[in-house]
């Protein structure tokens, strides 16, 4: 079970916030003025200040003195998560998604020289007959 934010003793809230910062900007909030960052995040003006300048020494924002906005930098925060994952495990949600839309079973497979190497199944319920498969090795033609 989760704790409160903050009720853990080794939280750490500078991080907490510095995440509140990043998490400001959106689809519909792509630029913000420091006041927008600062009201969005729950901070005062200059603590969003110094988070803001922190990201831009980063390089995971740009500013203009009026208005910030992230960089495609932070995409390597995002992409240290994913670097950690199997291929399995990232195409896992989109197979179901499809199993779910199709009512039928649905495989994700690479090719490996001349051999297609299924690694993920999402097995539909809606069939009779269900076929679990592991990771399997087909050899091409």
């Amino acid at each position: 079970m989760r704790s409160a934010p903050g009720a853990e003793p080794d939280y750490v809230a500078s991080l907490a916030r510095g995440v509140a910062v990043i998490k400001a900007f959106g689809r519909q909030r792509r630029r913000l003025t420091l006041s927008e960052v600062a009201e969005s995040a729950g901070l005062s003006r200059a603590a969003a200040q110094r988070f803001l300048l922190t990201l831009c020494v980063l390089g995971y924002a740009r500013g203009d003195g009026k208005q910030f906005e992230l960089t495609p930098r932070l995409l390597e925060i995002g992409y240290a998560y994913l670097a950690s994952l199997e291929f399995s495990e990232l195409v896992q949600p989109a197979l179901e998604e499809v199993t779910r839309r199709l009512n039928e079973s649905s495989s994700a497979a690479v090719l490996d020289g001349d051999e297609i190497v299924y690694v993920a199944r999402s097995v539909s319920r809606q069939r009779l007959i269900a076929v679990a498969l592991g990771i399997t090795v087909t050899e091409l033609r």
